[in-house]
């Protein structure tokens, strides 16, 4: 398998599941297009609410809104301020009809902002509403240019990595945004998983202490023929 690390083109379409899953699976990247001058757009599909299992940070719609304020001041971290937050409900398996519509909505994004990079989860994490995203975007894939490239990080899961960009001059800036979600930091030790990861890549190249992982995403009838 051929390994590249080279930055895909911008600009840059993010898909994040949920608010700091774009930081956890390629903020350091997302950083490096931001230092190339690429414009970056990130799509939160999910309204979070459900990461807060004890009620730590109050009722329902606080929190989510909480959740939200924390994405956006961790792209500012990033150099990003450019979101859109869905907020469909978490937790629960999306019917077909509800796939074709994220795909169009997730179509509709790459066209109008021109994007040619997509990041996005892949059909193999473990997380269910990693796993949906993933597949509204493989659908997502067949109504839009095939010139656009699409790739998926990880969250749960390893991928199977054929692209690996090393991120030692933009660490600062993913651990700061990760900081950032602190509802989350206060039931998951992100930042250390985080680092442990980007390490263990890192350990495929020759030059750097950090790395984050991607392998191409395909649209879905051209990944079951694969």
């Amino acid at each position: 398998m051929a390994l590249t690390r080279e930055l895909p083109p911008g600009p840059v379409l993010v898909v994040a599941p949920h608010p700091d899953d774009e930081v956890i699976g390629c903020g350091g990247t997302i950083a490096a297009h931001v230092a190339r001058g690429d414009r970056v757009r990130v799509l939160v599909v999910f309204d979070g609410a459900l990461g807060d299992p004890d009620a730590r940070f109050g009722e329902r719609a606080r929190y989510v809104e909480r959740r939200a304020r924390e994405a956006l001041a961790g792209g500012a971290r990033l150099g990003v301020t450019d979101y859109r937050f869905l907020n469909l409900p978490e937790g629960h398996r999306a019917t077909r009809a509800q796939l074709e519509r994220g795909a169009e909505r997730i179509a509709r994004e790459v066209r109008e902002f021109g994007a040619r990079c997509l990041y996005a989860p892949t059909t193999r994490d473990a997380h269910l509403d990693h796993r949906q995203t993933a597949r509204a975007v493989e659908r997502a894939l067949e109504r839009i240019d095939p010139a656009v490239e699409a790739w998926g990080y990880e969250v749960e899961t390893p991928v199977d990595a054929e692209r690996l960009v090393p991120i030692d001059a933009h660490l600062a800036r993913k651990w700061a945004a990760l900081a950032e979600h602190a509802t989350q930091t206060a039931y998951r030790d992100l930042l250390r998983a985080a680092q442990r990861t980007a390490r263990l890549r890192a350990a495929r190249l020759d030059d750097c202490e950090a790395a984050e992982a991607f392998e191409r995403l395909r649209p879905r009838e051209e990944r079951r023929a694969g």
